[in-house]
């Protein structure tokens, strides 16, 4: 099963992910904690691939995943996330919503559609666009 991280912070949820057997792309738009993480999951024997980059737009070499899984609260499902979505396939994401707090959305693709499932509110960092070098805003 293939797995897209958006966020990869230190890495530890990719090393779990990994540990599952899954295949694992982790997307990370702060360089040094791309490479850092990079580092420690290669130290670890950990099978992920780290890729510097916004995660907003996804990794669409590898699409379609299997799972999406998004670790920062985005105010949207990004386009890119549906379009790299597999048939079947499930994504996991805070969304921020009108209350002001953020709730985990699971999305199926059911191309033609999307079937969504709202559950429980939940914190996260929110999702910032772009890339950069060092812990930026």
């Amino acid at each position: 099963m293939s797995v897209i991280e958006v966020g990869t912070g230190s890495g530890y949820q990719a090393a779990v992910l990994a540990a599952l057997y899954l295949r694992v792309w982790s997307l990370e738009r702060i360089a040094i904690l791309a490479d850092s993480a990079r580092e420690r999951l290669r130290s670890l024997n950990f099978d992920v691939t780290v890729i510097h980059r916004d995660g907003r737009e996804g990794y669409a070499p590898e699409a379609p995943y299997d799972r999406v899984i998004v670790t920062a609260a985005s105010s949207c499902v990004e386009p890119a996330w549906d379009q790299q979505l597999a048939i079947d396939g499930l994504l996991v994401a805070p969304i921020n919503v009108l209350s002001g707090g953020q709730r985990l959305l699971v999305r199926e693709n059911l191309r033609p559609g999307f079937r969504n499932t709202w559950y429980d509110y939940c914190r996260f960092v929110p999702l910032l666009a772009g890339v950069g070098k060092k812990y930026d805003k």
